[in-house]
């Protein structure tokens, strides 16, 4: 662990110094996912609050047997963002990390913020931010990975312990945390709204651009398809509901889940007909067209540390239902979603009975464009306050 910044586990919101020169070390667009998404609210945030910024970013992340995908990225008529970054590092070349090491240094940076999500990039964080002269930030989304990974607590050890600070977006979250790393400072702050598209969807256009009829009653299931996230328990749930006339369960994003193999699980459920699987990435505005025009998000997850999309559908007025587990249960029930017991198919399908029955047009949590966007403007500010202070007792 560095001694070298003294920092209170819950350091106190302060003003910090403005126009200082932040790195932020982290994958962003065009590499796709909910980390890049993560780390454009931030960079957005830290310049909307006066920062510059050295971007350090990856030209490749995964070996392919650690990406089950089609592809790492999203094409760049689609991302606006050339695929270009001020330094860049391919996760899977050594010498590359070195170089990155030089020019970062060169950089001169009043802060180091990085990404943490898995611990396969524990090697290259420590080679990169190890002996760096100025206060360290880890943003951590997991303490462990959602799925088995060999030797993860000396990996997380290993880049985690390089950091002053760890924030953290949910107190099991950073108790985990805690037990890895006793003596690691840590910081709570909410997981923002990653998706800024939703205040520019309308409900009942994002309803006729999706071809779902009047009344129609939707559940909706969006992200990646894996194991952890009880895709089963949610089709399982589905089929024991008491469901109204024209309701529909959406299943949306890629799946990891083998080739063919949610199509099949689909398949063999006595509902099938009622649900759709739109089995490929989603970019932003398609993924906000779902979640404006669902009438519920279910995340079934059997584990979870918290999830981006439960604070999107929160922002833009959609019902939530969640598995009580980990920082998904935690994140929920502040939200005030309906909480279930994770991997108990009865809970949930009753959850899902209640969350339909209600008329269409009742959605009186539903919230205006403008209200959104300042939602989602607010929601990052609070982790900006974090990587930008906290150091010497601020």
């Amino acid at each position: 662990m560095r001694l070298r910044f003294w920092l209170p586990i819950f350091p106190k919101v302060s003003s910090a110094p403005i126009d200082m020169r932040i790195a932020v070390i982290a994958p962003r667009l065009p590499l796709r996912g909910g980390i890049s998404a993560h780390t454009a609210a931030l960079e957005s945030a830290l310049v909307a609050r006066g920062h510059e910024l050295v971007r350090v970013g990856f030209s490749r992340l995964y070996p392919p047997g650690l990406f089950p995908g089609k592809s790492e990225t999203v094409p760049v008529s689609i991302s606006g963002i050339p695929a270009t970054e001020v330094i860049l590092i391919d996760a899977l070349n050594p010498f590359s990390w070195l170089s990155a090491r030089r020019a970062l240094r060169g950089e001169r940076c009043d802060r180091v913020v990085f990404q943490w999500w898995h611990p396969f990039f524990s090697r290259l964080i420590a080679t990169l931010v190890r002996h760096v002269d100025v206060p360290v930030i880890a943003v951590c989304h997991n303490a462990r990975p959602h799925e088995g990974y060999p030797g993860w607590k000396r990996a997380t050890r290993r880049a985690l312990g390089e950091a002053d600070l760890l924030v953290c977006h949910s107190q099991p979250v950073a108790d985990e945390l805690g037990a890895l790393l006793p003596n690691s400072h840590r910081r709570i702050v909410a997981m923002p709204v990653l998706l800024p598209a939703i205040a520019k969807m309308n409900r009942a256009e994002a309803r006729r651009r999706l071809g779902l009829r009047t009344g129609a009653r939707l559940a909706l299931f969006a992200g990646h398809a894996r194991r952890y996230k009880g895709i089963e328990i949610l089709l399982d749930a589905w089929d024991r509901a008491v469901l109204p006339n024209l309701a529909a369960l959406a299943i949306v994003g890629e799946s990891y889940l083998g080739q063919g193999r949610l199509q099949d699980a689909v398949a063999r459920r006595r509902r099938s007909s009622c649900v759709r699987v739109v089995d490929r990435y989603q970019d932003d505005e398609e993924l906000a067209a779902w979640i404006v025009a669902a009438d519920v998000l279910v995340l079934p997850y059997l584990h979870a540390s918290q999830s981006g999309l439960l604070s999107t559908a929160v922002a833009a007025g959609v019902a939530v239902i969640a598995s009580d587990t980990g920082g998904l249960g935690d994140q929920a029930r502040r939200a005030g979603g309906v909480l279930v017991e994770a991997g108990e198919v009865d809970p949930l399908s009753r959850a899902l009975s209640v969350a339909l029955a209600r008329a269409p047009g009742a959605d009186a949590s539903r919230q205006s464009s403008e209200s959104v966007a300042t939602a989602v403007a607010n929601a990052v500010e609070p982790l900006a306050v974090a990587c930008e202070s906290a150091i010497h007792g601020e």
